[in-house]
């Protein structure tokens, strides 16, 4: 299987994602592949966040990732948020390391 672009996998996630499938469906190939696409992904908009924080929530439901992909998706995610604050604390504290 050849890996999905970030687009297609925007496009599978609702599906693959819906509902409480069993532990084996979580194994399937696209739905892996579609995983880490989009944790990979850097953040650039609201919608790329959007769905980061949903496939977030799907992996706490299901248990972490060994890989630990999805806590640098955390770390991205967090970096992007506090681009948006001009001078907020939040921001102050990614930049200084504070937020760790």
């Amino acid at each position: 299987m050849t890996q999905p672009t970030f687009e297609e996998a925007a496009l599978h996630w609702p599906r693959l994602s819906a509902g409480d499938q069993a532990e084996t469906a979580r194994e399937d190939d696209l739905y892996l592949a579609c995983e880490e696409v989009i944790l990979s992904r850097e953040i650039t908009t609201h919608d790329d966040a959007v769905l980061v924080c949903q496939v977030l929530l799907d992996n706490l439901r299901s248990g972490q990732r060994s890989d630990e992909l999805d806590i640098r998706a955390v770390a991205s995610l967090r970096t992007w948020l506090a681009g948006l604050a001009d001078d907020g604390d939040l921001a102050r504290a990614t930049r200084t390391g504070l937020a760790e």
